[in-house]
């Protein structure tokens, strides 16, 4: 997506948002703070304060255009404190959750992370409207800067020169929890009141709206659905007016398009609760705790991964990790993925709870068909446990009882069940859920318990007592 001054033209790359501007004039004067920057330059990303999902702010210039960051942080840093100032007047109990250092600083914002880089092409080859976004994204995330943590947006403000200057920041729409990258462009007509709460501002929060994933479901525009036609002064709007400042704008208006949403309908997302943003309302959390177990089985291509959490919560989720990429996120206690043979490969589980904080990574290195290995290739014995059995239950039909339970969600190895009579095994089940036995010889305490491949014995169910 993207802003222009008077059009914020929609594109379609990746569901760009373009922003566009208007004629050239100066934006009105306005009282936006002015920020200390209690950070150091660095074209690194420092490491994390917070565990939680984060908005990372880069400041970016072309291999040979002049590196203005000592003039542009200041304002910058006063404008990204007017956004948190603007979006708390309209939520009290939500902003962004920005990547901040750690210590002491006269004000919030001055403790902000901000990467200072310069990208290795020269200015022409990112000056093309949807292409240099491409190329800019492209250079941000690759390597060797390598802005791509899974849990991380990126809010690049881009001070290189560009053929189109109307044409004010792009953005691509989400996805809603992972990474992706925004840009601001300095040298656009919006860019020229940096620092002021004004139209760089707003291109900022419109850009970064579209890269959390808000999409209008109840008024979006013709032909231009990433935006919200049912008011101008709607952050979301497809046009921002010269002069425009960003505390006469609102955060979805009437909340019916994609925030603060009354009834969310269909597939609607409600940005209120995205993960990139801070929960004023509640207590600060402490790191949700992360999984205790975590084995994996690999038979030929295939590899299946299996952990026990380690608190139970609601709205908790599982990110899967290969290679220190997300492969997945679920909420269930296992996943799969499919690799070449003789591979190695670490796969890592992080929790993320219900508000965007995330527990530490919890890794295991896989030998593709053959399992779990050690630092040195050596393969790991399987000591880890099927989960337990649930839905034990006994149906009586003449002279018969028949136990019933539910099948076990096992990675892979199950090898069956071992069913008990007081405390006493009675029997051991390959792949049957159910057991029947005289009525005369049911008058027991029963459980069921999961046997894997390797003899481990996951825990008891839940016992019922046939009287």
């Amino acid at each position: 997506m993207g802003l222009r001054r008077q059009q914020w033209l929609a594109a379609t790359v990746f569901a760009l948002a373009v922003v566009l501007a208007a004629t050239p004039a100066l934006s009105a004067q306005h009282g936006a703070p002015s920020i200390s920057w209690c950070g150091v330059a660095t074209g690194a990303d420092q490491p994390d304060v917070v565990s939680a999902f984060l908005v990372h702010v880069v400041y970016a210039v072309p291999a040979d255009a002049p590196d203005r960051f000592a003039e542009r942080a200041a304002p910058m840093l006063s404008d990204l404190a007017s956004i948190e100032a603007w979006w708390q007047a309209q939520d009290p109990t939500r902003r962004p959750r920005f990547d901040l250092l750690g210590g002491d600083c006269d004000a919030r914002m001055g403790r902000l992370d901000v990467s200072r880089v310069r990208l290795p092409r020269e200015a022409a080859y990112y000056a093309e409207p949807r292409q240099g976004f491409e190329r800019i994204v492209a250079d941000i995330e690759g390597m060797p800067l390598a802005f791509s943590a899974p849990e991380k947006k990126y809010l690049v403000y881009y001070d290189g020169p560009v053929q189109r200057r109307p044409i004010c920041g792009t953005s691509p729409l989400g996805p809603a929890r992972a990474n992706a990258s925004s840009v601001v462009y300095l040298d656009s007509l919006c860019g020229q009141d940096l620092g002021r709460g004004g139209e760089a501002a707003s291109v900022a929060v419109h850009e970064l709206l579209h890269n959390l994933a808000a999409l209008p479901c109840k008024h979006p525009c013709a032909g231009n659905p990433a935006h919200a036609c049912d008011s101008w002064q709607d952050i979301l709007y497809p046009s921002v007016e010269n002069g425009t400042l960003l505390d006469r704008l609102f955060l979805d208006v009437g909340h019916d398009d994609y925030y603060g949403l009354a009834m969310p309908t269909g597939s609607s997302f409600d940005l209120r609760e995205s993960p990139f943003l801070e929960h004023l309302d509640a207590a600060y959390p402490k790191a949700p705790r992360g999984v205790v177990g975590l084995f994996a089985v690999s038979r030929g291509s295939r590899v299946t991964l299996s952990w026990t959490p380690g608190q139970a919560a609601p709205g908790r989720r599982y990110r899967v990790y290969r290679e220190g990429k997300l492969l997945t996120e679920t909420t269930r206690l296992t996943a799969t993925d499919s690799a070449t043979p003789g591979a190695t490969i670490t796969y890592g589980i992080r929790v993320a709870d219900a508000v965007g904080y995330l527990s530490a990574i919890r890794t295991v290195r896989v030998l593709v068909g053959t399992g779990v290995v050690d630092d040195h290739g050596t393969p790991v014995r399987d000591t880890f446990p099927p989960p337990a059995v649930t839905g034990l239950r006994a149906t009586r039909r003449g002279t018969t009882i028949t136990l019933r339970w539910n099948a076990v969600d096992d990675p892979g190895d199950l090898a069956g069940y071992r069913v008990l009579r007081d405390g006493r095994t009675f029997g051991s089940l390959r792949s049957r859920t159910s057991i029947t036995v005289r009525a005369a010889q049911a008058h027991a305490v029963w459980s069921v318990a999961a046997v894997d491949a390797s003899g481990n014995v996951g825990p008891r169910s839940r016992p019922i007592r046939v009287a």
